[in-house]
């Protein structure tokens, strides 16, 4: 008789635990699901301005109208080569647009510049990515049939602009002596000659336009629909890229206004040798493109129309995220758990039948 209750006596005991575990989760998941819906507020906002863009200065007053989201960045963790630990953590944006094109304003503290150029050198880069087809793709370049819009600001190609082409002599200062004596001829420098962006001479933009669907797929666009300029004051970046709001390329993401577009941001940094996937990432985040007002636009003293947007930083909150992969988590132990007891107990009583 104690045998037989015992045996039932543990098994009501895995009922209660199943019933219990599952409250849990609905519980986690009841819970994770309203920071799930605080994420997919807006948290960023692209205010209307009466003007021309300033694309070239990141210090224009213009940018006082529109609020600042302070992004928070994490280390590229999910495809090497990895960045463990983020070298920026924040970076400050801003965005404007007067109706035809649309202009971000990414800051964020650097002690150092870095303009590449050298076999060993690296640059200092920033970068935007949206959608092309709208909602969110995994946010580590896009996937298959999700491809992602990336524009990207480069250092290196800013100094190109700036000072002309490197020859090869500035990139391998002994290769004349070294490799041979025609080291200038386009012939031996091969992917110039085949006519690779990242090698040509002349830079059409400081800001790459390109199309990716995943790690390892990224590339240059035939047309460039994109321009910017970056300054440094000698403890921060202040980069500005700009775009049309709607091109005639299909690849490009098409911006409409009085909606909303996710864009993920990514940071380069040249001293700690940053380069491809190691960086420096932020999550989705929403932009939001206000309306064109009816009445007459704001000028650069006034306030755009359409509210009175604070011009205090906006704090982006990811925890959502992090509370996601916790979640995740927990479903995992707890699937495992309402596996692992229920067998331990029916293979421990076939045991002592035995």
């Amino acid at each position: 008789m104690t045998s037989v209750l015992t045996k039932t006596n543990r098994w009501q005991a895995a009922v209660y635990l199943t019933v219990g575990l599952l409250f849990v989760v609905a519980l986690l998941v009841t819970l994770d699901r309203g920071s799930m819906v605080s994420a997919a507020q807006t948290d960023l906002k692209s205010i209307y301005v009466d003007d021309e863009l300033p694309v070239g200065d990141g210090s224009s007053p213009l940018w006082d109208l529109a609020p600042e989201a302070e992004v928070p960045l994490s280390g590229q963790t999910v495809a090497p080569p990895f960045k463990i630990n983020a070298s920026i953590d924040t970076i400050r944006t801003r965005s404007i647009h007067n109706g035809t094109w649309v202009a971000f304003r990414m800051e964020w503290d650097d002690s150092t510049m870095n303009e590449g150029g050298g076999s060993d050198d690296y640059r200092d880069s920033v970068a935007l990515q949206f959608p092309v087809h709208g909602g969110e793709p995994f946010v580590c370049m896009g996937f298959v049939d999700s491809e992602v819009n990336i524009l990207h600001w480069r250092a290196d190609f800013q100094r190109v602009i700036e000072d002309g082409p490197l020859g090869i002599n500035n990139i391998f200062p002994d290769a004349k002596v070294n490799i041979y004596n025609q080291a200038d001829d386009p012939k031996f420098i091969t992917a110039r000659s085949l006519g690779n962006p990242i090698a040509a001479g002349e830079k059409p933009s400081a800001v790459e336009d390109l199309i990716a669907t995943g790690f390892g797929t990224i590339e240059s666009q035939e047309q460039v629909n994109t321009t910017g300029w970056g300054n440094w004051d000698g403890k921060t970046w202040s980069v500005v890229i700009a775009r049309p709001l709607i091109t005639n390329d299909v690849q490009d993401t098409q911006f409409k206004t009085g909606t909303e577009t996710p864009v993920a941001l990514a940071v380069w940094n040249g001293e700690e040798r940053d380069v491809n996937g190691k960086k420096s990432v932020s999550a989705w985040i929403n932009v939001a493109v206000e309306k064109i007002p009816t009445a007459a636009g704001p000028t650069i003293d006034s306030p755009p129309a359409g509210g009175d947007f604070s011009r205090a930083p906006v704090v982006i909150d990811n925890s959502s995220d992090a509370a996601l992969w916790a979640l995740s988590g927990a479903l995992a132990v707890l699937a495992a758990l309402l596996i692992f007891v229920p067998a331990v107990i029916f293979i421990a009583d076939r045991r002592k039948s035995a």
